[in-house]
């Protein structure tokens, strides 16, 4: 599925029975990917099931035949797929991660409850370990997005994946819409053509078209076989905003609007029916005693048990890092917390003890490097790095010390960047929203943005705080343990 031309837009516009992309070609694309997601979902229950079963016969020193097991194993594999079919999470697209992550932990317990249910409604016919089931529950909750993660990094780069999705729009947030489909395209909405009346917008954004005007809308629908709309167009009146979306929506069976206040990522916006009349209600999720509390308790037990998982590190890397340069072992820092509170945060020093020294006269010998350093904090190419240091960044490894501070409640595992004092002016207005929780360990910008503008950086924090929600936590937790994994330079 490929996005047009401009060219290709006009002689189609010409043209009275083309069409550019072809039904058969969005159809094939979402049974490809439903069936993808289905024997993916499928080989994770099997394979959850088969761990289940060794870590039953591991305990108990008994063996629990897996053939045994089998018809309840079949009643699971039926019944997943018809619950996750009537969730629309087949084919999957156009589904945010934590919407997605959210539906499959509330789908997976519907069905293993249901299990639970039969299995002491008809005890005398339910003869296979309840352990193993409850097991298998468990480890899926965390494997099954994780699967199907896997399966949308590996083919979402395929020219086939995703459906067409048109925008109306073509100013800031139109363009911010194109940009964020086309960085994500592992969400499956893939942007073919932009709409806007304005011609001097006419032209491209990101090689996705912009022509005009509204009045062709119907047209190109039917051309290329689009069934969704963005409306970004959050600068409109209220009448005209009206007006557009009753003239537009009547041909689309999804047509989602970005608001007026889209750019006011302070928020939690949900839409909320008060008595027949539509509205956006707005909230500071994680600013509530009970998510602050849920917090605490879960940095607390994930963390203790980080710490002694990590051990064997914290004895190795101190060694490493005396042996490769002069030095101490830790490196703390000022830095700013909760209410503006600053906090004393403990690293493993990954730089030599001349670092600001390096880091000046290499700026002022090289303009790129203070161009990048001036963008994004940071150099790839850092000379105040040692080589042991170099490693320990690369997976992650300097930061775990800030395990302490967790422990001590200076910081939360998951929260936004730990900023400088000294940044804080340059992060202005949003450094207010930023600070009201406990900066993280891991955060939404680390595993998204990697090598960012400090502007984006900011801005995904104050997302991440404005959308925050337990499975928010869970999905960037995930990711996390990839990132390490892989290394950040991956």
């Amino acid at each position: 599925m490929e996005v047009p031309t401009l060219n290709q837009l006009t002689k189609l516009m010409s043209a009275d029975s083309v069409e550019l992309i072809n039904k058969k070609d969005i159809l094939s694309s979402k049974i490809k990917a439903g069936l993808l997601f289905l024997f993916t979902d499928a080989a994770v229950i099997c394979l959850t099931f088969l761990m289940s079963v060794a870590f039953r016969n591991l305990l108990w020193g008994s063996d629990s035949p897996i053939i045994n097991g089998a018809p309840y194993l079949g009643i699971t594999l039926f019944l997943l797929p018809i619950t996750f079919f009537l969730a629309k999470l087949y084919p999957g697209y156009g589904i945010d991660v934590v919407d997605e992550i959210r539906t499959i932990t509330i789908g997976t317990t519907i069905v293993f409850g249901v299990l639970a249910t039969m299995s002491f409604l008809f005890k005398e016919l339910w003869e296979y370990s309840r352990f193993v089931y409850l097991s298998t529950w468990v480890l899926s909750l965390p494997l099954l997005p994780l699967g199907r993660s896997l399966i949308r990094n590996t083919f979402s780069k395929k020219s086939w994946w995703g459906m067409p999705v048109m925008i109306i729009g073509a100013g800031k947030a139109g363009d911010e819409v194109i940009n964020t489909l086309l960085k994500h395209r592992n969400v499956g909405l893939k942007p073919v053509v932009a709409i806007d009346d304005h011609s001097d917008k006419w032209g491209y954004i990101r090689n996705v078209p912009v022509v005009g005007g509204i009045e062709i809308i119907p047209h190109l629908k039917a051309k290329l076989n689009i069934d969704n709309v963005i409306i970004a167009i959050p600068s409109a009146t209220r009448q005209q905003l009206n007006n557009i979306v009753n003239e537009v929506s009547k041909h689309f069976n999804s047509t989602t609007i970005i608001p007026e206040i889209y750019n006011s990522s302070s928020l939690w916006v949900s839409s909320k029916n008060i008595n027949g009349i539509q509205g956006l209600e707005v909230k500071h999720r994680l600013t509530t005693l009970r998510a602050k509390v849920g917090k605490r308790i879960m940095d607390i037990i994930l963390t203790s048990i980080l710490i002694l998982l990590s051990s064997p590190i914290f004895l190795i890397v101190p060694l490493l890092i005396k042996l490769d340069s002069k030095g101490r072992v830790f490196f703390t820092q000022m830095r700013s917390g909760i209410n503006f509170k600053t906090f004393t945060m403990l690293k493993f020093r990954t730089m030599h003890s001349d670092a600001e020294k390096r880091l000046n006269d290499v700026l002022g010998s090289n303009e790129e490097y203070k161009k990048e350093y001036a963008l994004f904090h940071k150099l790839i190419d850092d000379p105040r790095l040692t080589r042991v240091g170099k490693f320990l960044r690369k997976f992650s490894i300097d930061e775990l010390p800030n395990f302490f501070n967790v422990i001590k409640g200076d910081m939360s595992l998951i929260g936004p960047r730990a900023y400088m004092p000294s940044e804080l002016n340059k992060i202005g207005s949003k450094a207010s929203i930023i600070l009201q929780v406990k900066p993280g360990v891991t955060g939404l910008w680390q595993v998204t943005e990697g090598l960012s503008y400090f502007e984006s950086r900011v801005n995904t924090d104050v997302y991440y705080l404005s959308n925050w929600s337990l499975f928010l936590d869970v999905y960037i937790f995930v990711r996390t343990i990839a990132v390490v994994l892989m290394g950040k330079n991956n």
